[in-house]
């Protein structure tokens, strides 16, 4: 059990400094149950260029060596060594799905696309294939003298080896009928004026190697592969990509018909264009090909393009279970859509980037760039809840179920986190910069960059995630990330899944601890402790002389700091006397004491300092004037006053003293501490404005004030108070 304790300091006539105890009570000591753990390994040595890797159950792929020059290796845990999969150089962009691994490789005048599988390897491009178009005849009426018309658009650029076109025109009698088709100035008769009575082209295929002929087999419906009255072969050599136009006419008058729709498929021959960016997901693979002017999906028979009638550039792809997302270039920005094996859609919009895609399946995530504060970070698109935003700092997000992993950022260089059930946790902290996360089940990949230039393949083992929701749990007063099993147990109060401790959800009570200026972060100065009505001296302390400097500060573990005449003093629950650094000056600012009784502030300006020692573990080299802000995740927020002409600064510090940014402020500095909303949002109070930025130092807004001293008060709601 820890002690709160509620303090009152005071100077007697003789000078000498004494702190009262008024009340004794008791506070639940935090948990760290229920947070997941890593275990964190090197795949590959620092001293080779390793990058780009994919992660598929236990089984790990990447390109190793230098760029124009990488192979794919591939390696699965209790194996001693990798393996090289790929028989060239110049291979890049690996994926890996169960036993199945894509990648891109250098084939003689351009880029293809590689499956390995089974230890064998086929090239998915430099093949021919079949390009498809479907029209839409619009029901347009078949009659003497008023032909109907449709036109399609063939995405490709190799060349034409052969065409198929099948036709639905219910007409009244098909004897009448004559059927063009027209691509790049050439115009073939397919259809001319055959089978006299007879009913419908219903469900009708010309081939240039169908199986009958029109003298031969007329029938209703004319349901067969005919070979056309002129051949198709027309076509044959010609580019196969563009318009392509068929054209219905009826010869005669008193019968007519409707056109209701047509497709065309043209067997191409490739060219030497590049194909980029291979994905693989429950048995498809995707890629870009500038030769179909779109995305590819191959399901292992038929390759099919998925983009947009009229793309742009679309790349990035990604495929599982059905469900297709990519990242679409537009004319000022970049935007997501998806294919769910239906129909092309949309998921993003606004004048800002949203890239790379993830999917598992069932969610889609990506990443926004040069947007608002309001929507920058990592978004999460869902059929049940449409997108919603959950990270509001990150990129090059990875999903696999309730897990997102992506890469932040600790105030120093780029880690990877993971997001959980409502709550973010870093994987890695090294000094390397950590990109291009991976994520299947409780396995995480990663490459880091060393300073070097070359790059190192990082992977972890997330332990700890289990099926129990995990979320805000209110343990006697006392907020805790926790599982939902745990907190009952703990006879606590969980307030539901990926719910947070921003902005201290559970109600203020006796057990809470008094560990920054005005009770907690949003300085609302506020207790629920019932003191005695008459209260009780419970010990006293005497220590130097002069008048008190700093208001008493209240660890969570029961301890107090207080400064005194020219020096910072802590004082145990029961009245010991911990230690007392005499400083040579007045101590300017209490400080802000953490959880685990680590604190920022005096003395020796804005540093953090172990409870026990109060020796220096890392400083901020600089020194603020007023008591720092701690966030819930750890970082700091502090005022530091500007030398000469420079502008009072807002600081964020990661916490291990890195600066991770700063806003320059307007007017006179502030003399109260900065609050934090419960949204994250942080909010200061200058002489002439109060003004809140995002979590990121994003200006939010600015209201302004007639120039009086004095801080801020949020209230639980976010509504900010303040005198003026």
């Amino acid at each position: 059990m820890n002690d709160a304790l509620l303090i009152v300091s005071a100077r007697l006539k003789s000078g000498v400094t004494f702190v009262f105890v008024l009340a004794l009570l008791s506070a639940a000591a935090p948990s760290a149950k229920g947070q997941p753990q890593f275990d964190v390994y090197e795949v590959t040595p620092p001293q080779q260029n390793n990058r780009n890797p994919d992660v598929s159950g236990t089984a790990y792929v990447w390109e190793s060596g230098p760029v124009g020059g990488a192979v794919i290796k591939m390696w699965r845990e209790g194996d001693p060594d990798p393996v090289t999969i790929s028989t060239a150089s110049n291979n890049d962009s690996p994926r890996i799905d169960g036993g199945r691994v894509v990648w891109r490789f250098k084939n003689r005048n351009d880029f293809d696309i590689a499956l390995w599988e089974g230890g064998q390897i086929t090239a998915l491009t430099d093949v021919d294939y079949v390009a498809e178009a479907f029209g839409d005849g619009g029901q347009q009426v078949v009659e003497f003298g008023q032909a109907a018309v449709d036109t399609v658009y063939v995405h490709s650029a190799g060349y034409v080896l052969d065409v198929n076109v099948y036709v639905v025109i219910p007409h009244q009698r098909v004897g009448d009928v004559r059927i063009w088709l027209e691509h790049r100035g050439t115009r073939v008769l397919l259809v001319d004026q055959v089978c006299g009575d007879t009913v419908d082209f219903q469900c009708t295929t010309l081939d240039d190697e169908g199986d009958s002929n029109f003298n031969d087999h007329c029938e209703p419906g004319m349901c067969r592969a005919y070979v056309p009255s002129n051949a198709l072969s027309a076509f044959d050599g010609m580019t196969a990509g563009g318009d392509w136009t068929l054209t219905i006419e009826d010869m005669n008058d008193g019968n007519s018909g409707v056109f209701d729709s047509w497709s065309i498929e043209v067997l191409c021959q490739p060219t030497d264009r590049d194909d980029y960016t291979p994905n693989i997901g429950d048995g498809n693979v995707v890629w870009l090909s500038v030769e179909r002017n779109g995305l590819v999906l191959f399901d292992g028979q038929t390759r099919r393009r998925v983009s947009a009638e009229t793309p742009n550039y679309d790349e990035y792809p990604v495929v599982n279970d059905g469900l297709l997302a990519w990242e679409s270039r537009l004319v000022n920005n970049a935007q997501i859509f998806m294919w769910d094996g239906d129909e092309v859609l949309q998921l993003t919009s606004g004048d800002y980037h949203s890239l790379r895609p993830a999917t598992d399946g069932h969610a889609i995530v990506w990443y926004t760039s040069n947007a608002p504060p309001n929507e920058t970070g990592i978004w999460r698109w869902t059929p049940e809840n449409g997108a919603e935003r959950i990270v509001q700092v990150g990129f090059q997000p990875s999903i696999s179920g309730e897990v997102i992993g992506y890469v932040g950022t600790d105030g120093n260089d780029n880690e990877i986190f993971i997001y959980y059930r409502g709550n973010t946790y870093q994987v890695s902290d090294n000094d390397l910069t950590d990109y291009e996360p991976e994520i299947d089940g409780d396995r995480i990949v990663w490459h880091a960059r060393h300073d070097s230039g070359t790059f190192q393949i990082f992977r972890a083992e997330i332990r700890g995630l289990g099926g129990d929701p995990v979320g805000a749990c209110c343990i006697e007063y006392v907020c805790e990330i926790t599982t939902e099993a745990d907190c009952l147990a703990r006879n606590g109060t969980f307030l539901g899944a990926e719910t947070l401790c921003t902005g201290n959800p559970c109600p203020v009570g006796p057990a809470d601890s008094w560990s920054t200026v005005q009770h907690d972060n949003r300085r609302s100065g506020r207790t629920d402790a019932v003191l005695p009505e008459k209260p009780e001296l419970i010990w006293a302390i005497l220590k130097g002389s002069g008048d008190p400097q700093l208001p008493p500060i209240v660890a969570p573990d029961g301890r107090i700091h207080v400064g005194v005449d020219r020096g910072v003093a802590q004082v145990g629950s029961e009245g010991e006397l911990l230690w007392l650094d005499n400083l040579g000056n007045h101590p300017q600012t209490p400080p802000a004491v953490r959880a685990d009784g680590q604190f920022f502030g005096p003395p020796g300006g804005l540093t953090k300092q172990d409870p026990d020692t109060h020796e220096q573990i890392c400083n901020a080299e600089f020194a603020t004037y007023v008591s720092p802000a701690l966030g819930d995740d750890g970082h700091v927020y502090a005022v530091v006053r500007g030398e000469g002409n420079d502008p009072w600064t807002l600081r964020k510090m990661s916490p291990d003293c890195g600066q991770v940014w700063s806003y320059d402020g307007r007017g006179d500095r502030p003399v109260a501490p900065p609050a934090i909303a419960p949204d994250g949002g942080i909010v200061v109070r200058a002489r002439d404005e109060v003004v809140k930025l995002s979590p990121d130092g994003l200006e939010l807004w600015a209201y302004p004030t007639r120039g009086r001293d004095g801080g801020v008060v949020i209230g639980a709601d976010g509504a900010v108070y303040f005198v003026s």
